[in-house]
């Protein structure tokens, strides 16, 4: 899903096995999962797996780009899409009416954590949910 390392590894060359998505594909009731915790920008091959999936849970670090950057440094992280904003996750999950679609790996200064924020609201209106903890799923 993504050639860019993490921040806090050393030798840091580009390679395509850095950030990855799953998808469980249940072979009894053919019901499918995709999890993609790092999403540095949105592919034709995400698109792809959630075509097909029944629940998709991706990457919400960040809601919009003003928080996007290397902490401390001030520099931008490509490492996640933010949520809203032009090319933002939330308008490409819109393509995906028909998935389950739920954010995590929120961010501390992401508002989405706060339940009664307009930013949760904004999502909530687009039919995504943000992962609570300790959800399961079955598919």
């Amino acid at each position: 899903m993504g050639d860019r390392p993490p921040e806090y590894v050393p030798t840091r060359r580009p390679d395509d096995r850095w950030a990855v998505a799953y998808r469980i594909e249940d072979l009894a009731t053919g019901g499918s999962f995709v999890y993609a915790p790092r999403v540095a920008a949105w592919t034709a091959a995400l698109d792809d797996l959630l075509a097909t999936a029944d629940c998709a849970v991706l990457d919400g670090t960040f809601f919009g780009a003003d928080e996007v950057s290397v902490a401390g440094t001030g520099r931008p992280s490509r490492g996640h899409l933010p949520v809203t904003g032009p090319g933002g996750s939330l308008t490409a999950l819109a393509r995906h009416p028909g998935v389950r679609r739920i954010y995590t790996h929120l961010g501390n200064p992401n508002p989405l954590l706060d339940p009664g924020s307009t930013a949760r609201a904004q999502v909530n209106g687009a039919g995504v949910e943000v992962l609570m903890d300790g959800a399961e799923f079955v598919v």
